[in-house]
């Protein structure tokens, strides 16, 4: 395993790290932060850490942070460097992407892979490049959720496909369900519309150097093209259990009609049968009379 803790100090010497972590609601004193609103609420916490520490196999280790590691641009010119700290970021690898995504404007070049990250700036812009990685991070997790959202949706929608359009009795019971798939599918059009939102940084406050290299992280990613293919299977869940959850309302109303309908058949042959009855009384004692 590649352990770059025991590399000579002139290779920590210039860079600086950061052990960055994801919480919707951090503590006051929590230190330096950077506030995400698209696409979702979300705080990154900055800790600063030695370098050689963060490059250890024995580096803090925290479920969903991201290590990033910002050198200086003359490490780019020491090829054993660059090729370690390569390595280093593809230890981050998942089930879910193997290569690091590159990116590069003229001031600054970044590797990422999911949970590890390098960016080679100049100190100035060091921290706009820790803040493009940063909201890439939440906007490249944010896509790959949804993509596995309706990855999965499809079994469930397949077997709700009958619900469109031939309801039965027994298929009332499944209303709690269709419900919750109905939330479901509007939260991931909601997050699709917000992951749209956060690709367009309208955000004022963002500098240039952090707009331009975040741009270059979604085009390496492809993130735009991945969320242009989740529009129409997140509308079509959203249309279809809208329409399921329309069919069992009318199935509903249509039964509870057929029922009032019988109700009312009932009284109208027991109001019959009473005038009968009491008919039959009168012309009997009429009889008696005569």
């Amino acid at each position: 395993m590649l352990d770059l803790s025991r590399r000579p100090e002139q290779f920590f010497s210039k860079a600086q790290s950061w052990l960055v972590s994801f919480e919707e609601a951090p503590a006051a004193d929590a230190g330096e932060k950077i506030v995400v609103k698209e696409p979702r609420d979300v705080t990154a916490v900055l800790i600063r850490v030695e370098t050689a520490q963060s490059l250890s196999e024995d580096a803090p280790k925290k479920p969903g942070a991201l290590t990033v590691v910002c050198a200086p641009p003359s490490a780019q010119d020491a090829p054993g460097d660059e090729a370690d700290l390569e390595a280093w970021v593809r230890g981050g690898a998942d089930d879910h992407r193997a290569a690091p995504v590159r990116a590069s404007v003229r001031t600054a070049r970044t590797l990422w892979l999911h949970s590890r990250a390098v960016a080679y700036a100049s100190e100035e812009l060091s921290r706009d490049a820790l803040d493009a990685l940063v909201r890439f991070t939440v906007a490249e997790r944010e896509t790959e959720r949804l993509e596995k959202e309706v990855h999965a949706l499809w079994p469930v929608i397949a077997k709700d496909s009958r619900l469109t359009h031939a309801v039965e009795k027994t298929d009332l019971k499944r209303q709690e369900h269709v419900n919750a798939m109905t939330v479901l599918a509007t939260k991931m059009k909601a997050a699709s519309l917000r992951i749209q939102t956060a690709l367009e940084q309208l955000d004022p406050a963002l500098t240039d150097p952090s707009k331009r290299l975040f741009a270059e992280l979604v085009l390496a990613a492809g993130l735009h093209d991945r969320l242009e293919l989740l529009f129409e299977p997140v509308q079509f869940a959203l249309e279809h259990y809208e329409l399921a959850n329309t069919r069992l309302i009318d199935a509903k109303a249509s039964m509870r009609e057929n029922a009032n309908f019988v109700s009312e058949q009932i009284m109208q042959l027991v109001i019959i049968a009473l005038l009968l009855a009491e008919f039959v009384v009168m012309l009997y004692g009429i009889r008696l009379f005569l």
